[in-house]
């Protein structure tokens, strides 16, 4: 998507529009205040941003340059919904095996394949 400064969508391709039905983009017209103020907040600091967005169960992850010399900025964005689950699933079982590690009665090492001793 390319947004200017003040929410207007300027241009979304097809795979952006097909992603997001529900926000109704149309160019010409405002996108979301979430969307409008990250693009907005890149533009002013003109550092990129990155976003994550919760609609209807999935995520969505957006980077979002500014552009400042055009006044807009580009929003290059994916359904992050699968690899947040994983990293999500990851973190809570790391979670559980420290536990365990911390409160294991006994000594335990762990070895690696070529037999040399991991933390």
């Amino acid at each position: 998507m390319r947004i200017a400064r003040d929410g207007t969508l300027l241009y979304a391709n097809e795979a952006g529009l097909n992603q997001l039905p529900d926000w109704h983009l149309q160019a010409g017209r405002g996108v979301p205040s979430m969307v409008r103020d990250v693009a907005s907040q890149a533009m002013s600091s003109g550092k990129t941003r990155l976003l994550d967005l919760e609609h209807r169960g999935q995520v969505y992850s957006f980077f979002v340059a500014p552009i400042a010399d055009a006044n807009y900025a580009n929003m290059y964005g994916c359904n992050s919904t699968d690899r947040k689950r994983a990293e999500s699933a990851l973190g809570e079982n790391k979670a559980k095996l420290r536990s365990i590690m911390d409160n294991i009665g006994i000594g335990v090492s762990l070895i690696s394949p070529k037999w040399r001793f991991s933390n």
